[in-house]
């Protein structure tokens, strides 16, 4: 399962809900938060099974994103 703040509706009571909402409000706020300021030659990596992760609206005609998907079993 998953649960972001970019959903907003899965079909469940919201009394069923609102512990998960719970979980992500105290998940995401300021405190466990990390937002990368990027310079030039910058590379990123997370584990997408271990954290929540998104991305903020990039300008794509000021900057050029180069993005890699890797596995690693």
């Amino acid at each position: 399962m998953f649960v972001t703040n970019q959903q907003s509706r899965i079909g469940w009571a919201r009394t069923r809900v609102e512990p998960l909402a719970e979980l992500l409000r105290r998940t995401t706020g300021e405190s466990y938060v990390y937002s990368h300021r990027w310079g030039q030659g910058d590379v990123v990596g997370w584990d997408n099974f271990a954290t929540l992760h998104t991305a903020l609206p990039c300008d794509s005609t000021c900057h050029q994103r180069l993005l890699y998907r890797t596995s690693i079993p």
